[in-house]
């Protein structure tokens, strides 16, 4: 599970990326907690703009479009954070502001983490205990 969610968030930063620059406006990778579940949105608007919404789907105010979004929730023993909450995509360069971490966590301390550097480019690795298929840190 920890290692299909990681794939999926990477996906999905690479996803946003593409998306802005084939839409040519800017779009966002954000994090959200609400305490039972963590998820992921990548969305047009601001960064408060869309949240988590029930059964995996984003909720967003008007303006803003939930292109996709990943739920985990406690079920899953997988949880997702960040150093930041939301990277902004610029459709031009492909560039991200602010640059930041993102990690996949499971229940017994594994993690993998991706470092997107601000040029828009994803690196991944898992730290402290390599797992299968992932770099050690």
């Amino acid at each position: 599970r920890l290692d299909g969610a990681a794939t999926q968030l990477a996906a999905d930063v690479q996803l946003a990326r593409r998306e802005a620059a084939a839409r040519n406006r800017t779009v966002r990778v954000s994090l959200r907690s609400d305490g039972t579940a963590t998820c992921w949105i990548v969305h047009t608007g601001a960064a408060t703009d869309c949240g988590c919404g029930v059964d995996s789907h984003a909720v967003c105010a008007a303006g803003a479009i939930a292109i996709t979004s990943t739920t985990l929730g406690d079920t899953d023993r997988l949880r997702v954070e960040g150093n930041v909450a939301s990277m902004l995509f610029d459709p031009l360069h492909g560039t991200t502001t602010p640059a930041g971490t993102l990690r996949v966590l499971d229940s017994r301390g594994r993690s993998v983490q991706h470092v997107v550097n601000v040029a828009g480019r994803l690196r991944s690795c898992s730290p402290g205990r390599s797992l299968s298929g992932w770099p050690a840190c």
